[in-house]
């Protein structure tokens, strides 16, 4: 954040910006040392799962990476058993045997030590963030509010400090986006292999973090040669659909070493697949044709948990923004609209997981961060003409808005983050 897009802004936005950044860490690391992964498990940061990361640090601290051919294994926190042990297959693996990586390298099983990696890449995500961020929004409080928006927001705060696959998966989402905007935007900037090697590694290990950034980067690519080449079918494309291809074999074959079965590693492969399109496997969650008929709308419903501004009242303030994008900027306007395609891309193509997981919403992040400055810039100007009108129902119309961010604000991330899982220390309110 030092380079010349800081230097550009006003004396007052830099110190905003300090400050969020500053409360947001502040926060964070309380929470580290203060909170313990049995206490946060329902943070919206999804602390169920940071408590099967840490069974499989423990399980690969003691008997090691290679008895399970770096799966890793649920189920052994409490008694440390192998014979209680389980083995999870159905996701990558790459998030489990870097956090117990983190372990062996610190030789501890201290919690807030093996945190202090991903809070560390965490602090490189949002100045890479930055960077991505000051490409297309105007160096002022547009650039400036959208980056608050993300120093403040759950989707940043909750995962900040995430042993699972959450912040590997925003981190090289965020990369992705950048590079792929610099090859087609500013072509001699740097070497184009330069950038293509970064895409092919980020995908490689994006994919090995979880399956969800797969379908979000692989529609990415498409719409951003759409939008700069007016092209679906490019070398560029193709060989990053390979590198995606090899890093989900590469997860496969770790199946299949630990099965030692062709058969039964595609079976659990498929088995899988139909729990998180239709959850066949699981009678409870069963998806029905009016579950995908209220797919699309859950992110709306679900948004003020992860950022600023609450979904309907961010329909109605985007429309604004999208409106100046358009007229001012086609290609950024073409930028976003691949990131909301790309966003929106789980919830049909495996629309039970998204259904039943609240943290899914966090795929439109990059979106959202992105159309936020302008959101409320473009949404200001209007309520401003709406409360010095003489008719009644502006002034109630935008009233009830605003009051309705405050709430959704005031319960979703000063209650629920700031204080119960944060400065309070875990205790409930």
């Amino acid at each position: 954040m030092r380079g010349s897009h800081l230097a550009q802004l006003k004396p007052h936005f830099k110190y905003i910006i300090f400050t969020a950044a500053t409360f947001s860490f502040a926060l964070v690391f309380f929470r580290v040392f203060n909170i313990s992964m049995e206490t946060r498990k329902t943070l919206f940061g999804d602390g169920y799962s940071d408590r099967n990361t840490y069974s499989a640090i423990l399980y690969f601290k003691d008997h090691g990476f290679a008895e399970t051919f770096l799966l890793p294994m649920h189920k052994y926190t409490e008694t440390r058993n192998k014979a209680d042990a389980k083995v999870y297959t159905h996701y990558p693996a790459l998030p489990d045997v870097l956090s117990a990586s983190y372990a062996v390298i610190l030789d501890t099983e201290l919690e807030w030590k093996i945190r202090i990696i991903p809070i560390f890449l965490s602090f490189l995500m949002i100045l890479i963030a930055w960077k991505t961020l000051a490409i297309y929004l105007p160096k002022n409080h547009i650039l400036a509010i959208s980056f608050i928006s993300l120093l403040l927001s759950n989707y940043f705060i909750s995962y900040a400090d995430n042993l699972h696959k959450h912040i590997y998966e925003e981190f090289f989402k965020w990369i992705i986006v950048w590079a792929l905007i610099y090859y087609y935007k500013f072509p001699n900037k740097y070497p184009k292999s330069l950038l293509v090697g970064l895409l092919a590694i980020c995908f490689f290990l994006v994919s090995n973090a979880s399956f969800e950034p797969i379908i979000f980067i692989a529609v990415l690519v498409v719409g951003f040669s759409w939008t700069f080449k007016r092209k679906i079918f490019t070398p560029l494309n193709f060989f990053l659909g390979f590198v995606t291809i090899a890093a989900f074999l590469a997860h496969f074959y770790q199946v299949v070493l630990y099965y030692g079965d062709f058969n039964e590693a595609l079976a659990d492969f498929t088995g899988s697949l139909s729990h998180r399109t239709l959850g066949k496997d699981n009678p409870k969650n069963y998806f029905t044709w009016i579950d995908f008929l209220q797919n699309p709308f859950r992110p709306i419903n679900r948004m003020e948990r992860m950022f600023i501004i609450p979904g309907w009242a961010f329909i109605i303030m985007t429309w604004f923004g999208l409106k100046r994008i358009y007229r001012e900027s086609r290609e950024f306007f073409g930028v976003l609209m691949s990131l909301l395609a790309a966003s929106y891309a789980w919830y049909f193509i495996m629309p039970q997981h998204a259904f039943i997981h609240p943290f899914t919403v966090r795929q439109f992040g990059i979106f959202i961060i992105f159309i936020t400055g302008y959101s409320v810039v473009e949404y200001a100007k209007v309520a401003k003409l709406g409360f010095k009108s003489d008719k009644l129902l502006p002034k109630l119309g935008h009233g009830f808005l605003i009051f309705y961010i405050a709430a959704m604000f005031l319960t979703q991330h000063v209650l629920q983050a700031y204080l119960r899982f944060g400065f309070l220390g875990g205790t409930d309110i």
